[in-house]
């Protein structure tokens, strides 16, 4: 089975790790322009339709926390995903969010945690 997301690095696609249980969203926005005429009809634009991704994992490990940040630090990069919506994976240019949160599981050892909790959200270009 594919993953949900992978992450274009040096010509090939890493396959992210499995998200939590409910912890992956992938949501079309629909930018649009609108405006009413004199008569008051309202006239709705679709410029384009852009997905926003939210996805979060539970019990990295801290090589797997490091692989992640690692893998989405760019200003932009390539995603192949699933889209709920189509039922089907697609590949888009996208940028992190400024949402990211990674919280430590306990305990403290060895200067390290064990586990963190990760999430974030990506923005399609």
């Amino acid at each position: 089975m594919a993953t949900l997301i992978a992450v274009l690095n040096n010509g090939e696609y890493v396959d992210l790790p499995t998200p939590k249980v409910g912890g992956y969203d992938c949501i079309p926005n629909e930018l649009t322009k609108s405006s009413r005429n004199t008569l008051g009809n309202l006239y709705k634009w679709r410029i384009a339709i852009k997905r926003s991704i939210t996805v979060s994992w539970v019990a990295m490990t801290p090589a797997q926390k490091d692989s992640i940040l690692n893998l989405t630090s760019a200003s932009s990069f390539q995603l192949k995903y699933f889209d709920p919506h189509d039922a089907e994976f697609k590949y888009g240019k996208f940028y992190r969010g400024n949402d990211l949160k990674i919280t430590p599981r306990p305990p403290y050892k060895n200067g390290e945690f064990k586990y963190y909790d990760i999430s974030m959200s990506f923005g399609e270009f």
